[in-house]
């Protein structure tokens, strides 16, 4: 009965998710036709209500993004089937009784040293509750590129609205009330383009630095669970057959 309580919670909870993901791209959209109405060439009257709009917009979108924190439906169910398969294989009596069997045949018939199990060597409660950090790490990161997938779309399109209006004040020399927001966005335009050329040429690439990650990462699980003196003993042994060579 608890499982099936658990499976309605995960349900409501992800669609209060999937409301705050649906909100913030919606808050984007709004926002963006909020700016357009205040760009007039002349101060408008109705900038003071507009200007509220807009801040609760942004209100509103941040309190969405908040949303996104909570777990989907997907994590919690890999969860409750991690830790229920864990129990299983620990505390069921189909696998007490097959560790019976085990320490029996080992133990009493073959005279074989105690040696924990593959699996308890490398499941343990602690590296189960990492890996349920990680797959919410993963869960948070699919739900927050759904949330700000028109994000981008946002800035290209007022880094481009920018440089437009900043090419045609220049050009004509009209005035326009918010040419200062303007001007101060064209300084952090050329700021962030100067820093992309700069990563550009110094800085690797995203799929280089994974390669590198996953290296250090099989490195560190061959000294962990000592494949390196393993390797080491092999090698010591493949040259005594082959130094005749």
């Amino acid at each position: 009965m608890k499982y099936f309580l658990w499976l309605y919670l995960a349900n409501i909870i992800n669609r209060v998710r999937w409301l705050g993901i649906l909100t913030a791209r919606v808050s984007l959209i709004l926002l963006v036709v909020e700016h357009l109405i205040l760009a007039q060439p002349v101060r408008p009257d109705y900038y003071a209500q507009v200007e509220h709009y807009i801040n609760w917009t942004w209100v509103w979108w941040l309190v969405s993004l908040l949303l996104v924190f909570i777990p989907s439906e997907g994590f919690i169910l890999n969860t409750l089937a991690m830790y229920k398969r864990d129990s299983f294989m620990r505390e069921s009596i189909a696998s007490k009784v097959l560790r019976l069997v085990k320490y029996v045949i080992k133990h009493d018939l073959l005279a074989m040293p105690y040696r924990k199990s593959l699996y308890q060597r490398l499941i343990n409660p602690q590296r189960i509750k990492w890996i349920c950090i990680l797959m919410y790490c993963y869960d948070l990161y699919k739900g927050f590129a759904r949330a700000l997938r028109d994000f981008w779309l946002v800035i290209v399109a007022y880094a481009g609205f920018i440089v437009a209006t900043w090419l045609y004040v220049k050009l004509t020399g009209v005035q326009l009330y918010y040419y200062p927001t303007i001007d101060h966005g064209m300084g952090w335009l050329i700021a962030l383009a100067s820093f992309l050329i700069f990563k550009v040429i110094f800085i690797p690439s995203f799929s280089v630095i994974k390669r590198i990650a996953i290296k250090l990462f099989i490195d560190l699980l061959r000294y962990k669970f000592g494949l390196g003196n393993l390797e080491s003993k092999l090698d010591a042994k493949l040259a005594t057959y082959e130094k005749g060579e």
